[in-house]
């Protein structure tokens, strides 16, 4: 759940004629991408190849970090032999495609895409009970701020491509105010005021220590080892048990191939944010890539993890 707390000033100067070039049907039919959710992303590789000559930064990965919050989280997706999250990957798969391309372009890093199950199970006609809509969960505040159009006519915060475009590139500016993931991912759920506050009143920017003394609240404090463990299952469902075959088709009927990550890069360290989280990495065995972790955890991937 996202929402747009007094902090919001920190975005006033995104250009809306930037972030609003891609046009779209008002409404889709059904569940499966049709004619006009792909026509949106046409026009959406148009209008960035238009702006192709503009370098586009490429924003770190996210620190996968294996502690007791993340196991906790492991084990909750995992209740139930997974069939949640099957059902959740099975949805992302008819997006997967365009969402990484999308990420590509705007230089998010793909983990983050993971946010999406968590805000939503990839499930784009999803509704809050405080009115965040869509697989992203926007208010309508930010969705506006991000040129989503929200009335009674339309709430393009329903569309899988436009509100993914928003979402990275609300992402992308929220990374860029806290230089710091986890950061960036509690202002997305609490609002950038609220971790401005706790940040100014204790003067760290250190995630874990700050939830753990309980400076923010409860549903931040979980927000971030969710996203971890979501991110560690979605990136190899078959370690953790869950089989997800889909999206092959969707790849090729759309000719999308999202450019090859740096295989070793990803053997090292998971998106180490810095300098200090590689050297972090190679003390802490809980800081590594998925991959090389899963491959020590027990072959039960039922079973609580300890």
């Amino acid at each position: 759940m996202m929402l747009l707390g007094s902090g919001c000033t920190l975005f006033s100067s995104v250009q809306q004629s930037n972030l609003g070039v891609v046009q779209s049907p008002s409404s889709y039919a059904g569940n499966a991408l049709n004619l006009g959710e792909l026509q949106s992303f046409k026009d959406y590789q148009a209008s960035r190849q238009i702006a192709h000559s503009r370098h586009v930064e490429k924003l770190p990965a996210p620190a996968l970090v294996v502690n007791a919050e993340v196991k906790k989280e492991l084990n909750s997706f995992l209740k139930g032999n997974g069939r949640y999250l099957k059902g959740c990957l099975d949805r992302r798969g008819k997006y997967y495609p365009v969402m990484a391309q999308i990420f590509e372009d705007e230089g998010v890093p793909h983990e983050l895409i993971s946010l999406a199950l968590i805000e939503s199970g990839y499930d784009v006609q999803a509704r809050s009970n405080v009115g965040a809509v869509g697989m992203w969960q926007f208010m309508k505040g930010t969705a506006r701020l991000y040129g989503l159009s929200v009335s009674l006519f339309e709430d393009q915060r329903k569309d899988p491509i436009l509100s993914t475009v928003a979402a990275a590139r609300h992402l992308k500016d929220l990374y860029r105010v806290y230089k710091d993931w986890y950061l960036a991912l509690a202002a997305y759920n609490a609002g950038p005021g609220a971790v401005q506050r706790v940040v100014g009143k204790s003067g760290t920017n250190d995630f874990w220590g700050l939830s753990r003394r309980g400076k923010f609240a409860k549903e931040t404090r979980d927000f971030i080892p969710r996203f971890i463990a979501a991110a560690l299952i979605a990136g190899n469902p078959e370690s953790f048990g869950i089989v997800n075959d889909q999206g092959g088709e969707m790849m090729a009927s759309l000719g999308v191939l999202p450019e090859e990550s740096d295989s070793h890069e990803s053997e090292e360290v998971v998106g180490a944010q810095n300098d200090k989280d590689q050297d972090e990495s190679k003390k802490d065995p809980a800081v590594v890539a998925p991959a090389k972790r899963i491959a020590g955890w027990p072959g039960d991937r039922h079973t609580p993890l300890s």
